[in-house]
């Protein structure tokens, strides 16, 4: 498992480490203007869009061929797709944490820790069930057939949030995402640790489901 992970992290530094630091100042950005939550978000489902990359690279090698070699099984290779995502966007939620708080220090500023926590809560999430999602019909459809359906993920997902928050806090028409997603994870906050513990079942529920459907549509595959 560790070297699957090891060759996921090297293709992805090798082919995305310009956006990789990008990822990284838009951290800084957000730390920097906590009001302006946008830049976690982006970085959160970009990491978790990561995994789907590291299939299109694995395609384009036509790396499983070369996999049924190594001891490992089917499972283990999907398994390390979805805990490469889950590694990544937790570490976002830590690095962004670290900074924010880091800029709290710098400025002699109160660091908010039940704000940067809700806001973490649902950035991580929203980027799992995003994943979850997504992996599933990357590995049914292959990532160059399943570009389509991607990308119908990403606006269904978005309207999906959109609707939420306009139900939840009784909003006219619609908002900039910027607005939406902050006040959507403050929500979570202020409802109390009930919701937030739904949330967090509801998202490792998905997960998990997600893990097994991918596990089975690959064992069905050939390489």
């Amino acid at each position: 498992m560790k070297g699957l992970l090891l060759k996921d992290w090297l293709s992805v530094w090798k082919q995305y480490r310009f956006l990789l630091a990008l990822m990284l100042l838009y951290l800084v950005i957000g730390g920097y203007k906590p009001e302006n939550t946008l830049w976690v978000w982006i970085s959160g489902i970009f990491v978790s869009m990561l995994p789907v990359s590291v299939l299109g690279l694995d395609e384009r090698c036509r790396w499983d061929s070369y996999a049924v070699m190594l001891p490992c099984s089917k499972k283990d290779i999907v398994l390390a797709k979805y805990l490469f995502g889950i590694v990544g966007v937790f570490g976002v939620a830590v690095l962004y944490t670290l900074i924010r708080a880091g800029f709290g220090v710098v400025r002699k500023e109160s660091v908010p820790f039940g704000e940067i926590g809700g806001l973490m809560l649902g950035m991580v999430c929203f980027s799992l069930i995003f994943l979850s999602v997504n992996l599933p019909i990357m590995f049914k459809k292959g990532v160059e057939k399943g570009r389509l359906w991607f990308y119908m993920t990403v606006v269904l997902t978005m309207g999906a949030g959109m609707a939420a928050d306009k139900l939840m806090k009784g909003s006219g028409g619609l908002k900039k995402i910027e607005d939406i997603l902050p006040r959507s994870a403050g929500g979570v906050m202020q409802n109390g640790w009930a919701i937030q513990i739904a949330i967090v079942i509801i998202t490792i529920v998905i997960v998990t489901a997600s893990v097994k459907i991918s596990e089975r549509i690959y064992e069905k595959r050939e390489v």
